[in-house]
């Protein structure tokens, strides 16, 4: 004759199968934010390149941060010179290179933060207000000089440590000069007043001007 479960039975049953979510489902939201930050880091190295392809284009000057007349952000110097593969407004959050899976950018074609959510080193973006113009070729450690990095507005500053967002598992993705793309702990980046940063470390990390900020 067949067994039948016992209204006991099935509540252990049920018990278990709980106890067991319970210490999956934290394991596999790790490995979700970690799916994500690996596409961050992807969408900042096609970053790299897009930037990589300005320069070329012009004389070998690096990207501005914002538009000559101050009204965009680099994102849309590079979409309407055709640097990234443009998208419709309302798939740009999913589709973007521009965009971290994590991130927030808007997506209106009237705010200069449009569809961003890294920011560029203020410290050798090029500037059509201030004037203030760099070169590659200036940038003399590029496989430690911040070129962007996950970011809560289009550019990022040394001494604006709220600006920088650490938003996967506590880490932040920063794009190089030469390219490649890591992640860094809060502690390990160079953030404070100037006085604060010796020189050396301001030059492998900033740029190579401390100045103009």
């Amino acid at each position: 004759m067949k067994k039948e479960f016992t209204l006991i039975e099935l509540l252990i049953v049920i018990s278990i199968i709980a106890i067991l979510a319970s210490m999956l489902l934290p394991a596999l939201s790790t490995v979700k934010a970690k799916t994500r930050a690996m596409k961050c880091s992807s969408n900042q190295k096609q970053v790299g390149l897009a930037l990589n392809m300005y320069s070329n284009d012009f004389n070998d000057y690096t990207c501005p941060k914002l538009t000559y007349d101050n009204s965009y952000a680099w994102s849309k110097i590079l979409i309407d010179n055709d640097y990234v593969t443009k998208c419709l407004p309302e798939k740009i959050f999913s589709n973007s290179i521009l965009m971290c899976p994590d991130g927030k950018g808007s997506s209106h074609k009237e705010d200069r933060y449009y569809g961003t959510s890294f920011g560029l080193n203020g410290c050798v973006s090029s500037s059509f207000t201030v004037p203030r113009w760099f070169k590659r070729i200036q940038i003399t450690h590029p496989s430690t000089v911040i070129q962007a990095m996950d970011s809560i507005t289009y550019w990022v500053r040394f001494y604006e440590p709220t600006f920088i967002l650490f938003r996967h598992l506590g880490k932040t993705n920063i794009l190089f000069f030469d390219g490649h793309v890591n992640s860094k702990d809060r502690n390990l980046i160079p953030i404070g007043s100037i006085a604060s940063i010796p020189n050396e470390v301001f030059y492998e990390w900033w740029g190579p001007e401390r100045s103009g900020w």
